[in-house]
C-alpha cells in the first residue's frame, strides 16, 4: 500500500499588500523585506522535518519563499501554477471595504461562506470557490498519486489555498481562522482512499 503523501503547508512571507488587506489573488506581488526575513527564519525550523521536495504556486511571493527555503534544504523545488491563490477578478488589489463599497456587504458574505449553496460565487471576472478548490485538489492528489516518492514535502502557498485545505481536511466548511504568513501546518493525503487529513499547526513565525 502507498505511503500517504505528508505536505507541510505554509504561506508565503509578507507583502506590502498584505499589510494593508489587499486582495492579491493571481496578481503577481513580490516578498517585501519583512516577507523576505520571514521566510529565512523559517527556513531553519523546517530542517528538522524529513522533506523530500518542496511544492509551490508560481507567484512570486510564494515561489520566492519556497526559493529560500529550498536553498537551505538543497532540496528540489517544482512549481504548478494550479497552487495559486484564488483568482478574485475585479476586486483584485481592493480591501474589504472598498469590496463592500462596490459590490455590497451580501457579496462579502457570499464569498466569505463556504456553504454549498454558495460555492459557486465568484466575484466579477474571478472563479468560483468550487473551482479554485478543485484545481489546487487535483493539483496535490496528482501529485500524490503519480509516483512511490516523495511521500513528505512541504508546500508554499497562500492563505485562503491553505485555509480551504485545513477545512477540506477537517470536513468543516464553516469553521473560521486565520493564517498568518509563514505558518505551517501539515496536512496528509490517502491516495488509495482519496481521503485528507489536517493534524496539527507545527510552527509559526
Amino acid at each position: 500500500m502507498t505511503e500517504p503523501l505528508v505536505i507541510y503547508a505554509f504561506r508565503h512571507g509578507q507583502t506590502d499588500w498584505n499589510i494593508v488587506k489587499r486582495f492579491q489573488g493571481h496578481t503577481d506581488i513580490p516578498l517585501n523585506a519583512e516577507g523576505e526575513r520571514q521566510a529565512e527564519a523559517l527556513a531553519p525550523l523546517l530542517k528538522e522535518l524529513p522533506l523530500e521536495m518542496i511544492l509551490s504556486s508560481d507567484l512570486r511571493r510564494a515561489a520566492r519563499t519556497a526559493e529560500i527555503i529550498a536553498r537551505h534544504h538543497g532540496l528540489p523545488l517544482l512549481t504548478d501554477r494550479r497552487l495559486r491563490e484564488a483568482h478574485f477578478g475585479h476586486v483584485e488589489g481592493l480591501t474589504k471595504d472598498e469590496v463592500v463599497a462596490s459590490l455590497g456587504d451580501e457579496a462579502w458574505q457570499r464569498w466569505m461562506s463556504m456553504t454549498q449553496e454558495n460555492m459557486d460565487f465568484s466575484f466579477p471576472g474571478g472563479e468560483t470557490k468550487r473551482q479554485f478548490i478543485k484545481r489546487v485538489q487535483d493539483c496535490l492528489e496528482e501529485f500524490g498519486a503519480r509516483s512511490p516518492r516523495p511521500r513528505v514535502v512541504a508546500l508554499s502557498t497562500h492563505g485562503a489555498v491553505l485555509k480551504r485545505l485545513i477545512q477540506l481536511c477537517k470536513n468543516a466548511p464553516s469553521e473560521d481562522f486565520w493564517i498568518s504568513n509563514c505558518d505551517v501546518h501539515k496536512l496528509k493525503f490517502e491516495t488509495h482512499s482519496r481521503s485528507w487529513t489536517y493534524e496539527a499547526k507545527v510552527f509559526e513565525i
